[in-house]
């Protein structure tokens, strides 16, 4: 490993673009007192030592019932892997916050990571926080070499070892904003003074704590990053549901029911689990699926509502087509039933009926 960091030269490391200056206690089952005829003072007494021992119980007992009657399973089934070496790095305080099936979840989640190594915890948390694993990979060798440097190395005799120390002198002052002229001067009066492995091994912790701590920046950078686009992505959903669902001008004069309009949602927003674990929705499906077909009915519809904008042009064959269906369809019922006492009654309308509720529908 040490001959691997006599190969890597610091001033390359500008390309990582890092370089600025910087108890359970289950519910205990209460005896039922049988009436005596103690005097009302000691059954007042009895009564207010009972409701003590309620209280107090029902602030322990994590599976005690809620005011809505339910008992907390999620928190009873967190303790309950507890006392069974599952969720074992989790403490008391941390499993009695367990409240719903999510929350469970999550706690499995933070038991695993806080199993991991230090290294392992670095790079879950920078792959979930979206840095690019390239950087992750350059961080980590660089980390990794520098920690498995040793005093033997650092003290060492000879032409190599004295280039390696100026080497680490060299890349502390760059990090620190130093010029790379006065780098080199700062370098060789180090040598000249005699202090090169002293300084060496100053610089070695400097740096050190200068890749970490920039290595955590980006993580955390890219988390914010995450979190925010997290949030927009859910505004866009939120505002392309209400869109759908509520937009009663532009669906109700094509007839199309509330629970169209959710199925519509579903088709556009609602991720699908893929094979490879990738999350798509249907109509990004339908579209890696059979790319030209998608851009054909995306093209026909674009030109034939005039850019989405007017569907008059596209529903008045569909609506001429449905009035002499039903036309038919009456005329033949007319001629085939017979004849019966009283009026027939009917409305003539628009669209086929689906339990209840009128939809149109029309092929492209």
């Amino acid at each position: 490993m040490e001959n691997e960091f006599f190969n890597i030269d610091f001033k390359d490391a500008e390309k990582l673009g890092i370089l600025e200056a910087p108890t359970n206690e289950t519910e205990v089952e209460k005896e039922e007192t049988t009436t005596t005829n103690e005097t009302k003072k000691e059954e007042l007494e009895t009564e207010e030592i009972k409701n003590t021992e309620e209280n107090k119980q029902g602030e322990e007992d994590p599976t005690k019932v809620t005011d809505e009657g339910s008992p907390n399973i999620s928190s009873s089934i967190a303790f309950t892997l507890a006392d069974n070496g599952v969720l074992q790095t989790l403490d008391d305080d941390r499993l009695g916050k367990i409240k719903t099936t999510e929350d469970l979840i999550e706690a499995f989640k933070e038991d695993l990571h806080n199993q991991l190594d230090e290294q392992q915890k670095r790079v879950s948390d920078a792959l979930n926080a979206g840095v690019e694993p390239n950087k992750i990979q350059q961080y980590e060798q660089i980390i990794s070499t520098l920690d498995n440097v040793t005093t033997e190395t650092l003290e060492a005799e000879g032409e190599q070892y004295e280039n390696y120390r100026k080497n680490l002198i060299y890349q502390n002052y760059i990090n620190k904003g130093f010029e790379e002229s006065d780098a080199q001067d700062m370098v060789e009066r180090s040598v000249e003074s005699g202090k090169d492995v002293d300084d060496a091994k100053k610089a070695l912790e400097s740096l050190k704590k200068f890749y970490k701590n920039s290595y955590e920046r980006e993580i955390e950078d890219g988390r914010k990053s995450s979190e925010e686009f997290a949030k927009k992505q859910q505004k866009q959903i939120k505002e392309l549901e209400t869109s759908i669902i509520d937009d009663d001008d532009f669906y109700t004069p094509l007839e199309v029911s509330k629970t169209v309009r959710k199925k519509i949602f579903d088709t556009v927003a609602k991720p699908i689990k893929q094979k490879d674990g990738t999350q798509i929705t249907a109509i990004q499906q339908y579209m890696k699926e059979k790319p030209n077909e998608a851009l054909k009915m995306f093209g026909t519809m674009y030109v034939l509502t005039e850019g989405f904008t007017k569907f008059e042009g596209i529903l008045k064959g569909t609506v001429k087509k449905k009035v002499r269906e039903s036309t038919r369809n009456l005329e033949r019922l007319l001629t085939q039933t017979p004849a019966i006492d009283g009026s027939l009654n009917y409305k003539s309308g628009i669209g086929d009926i689906d339990n209840g509720e009128k939809i149109i529908g029309f092929d492209i």
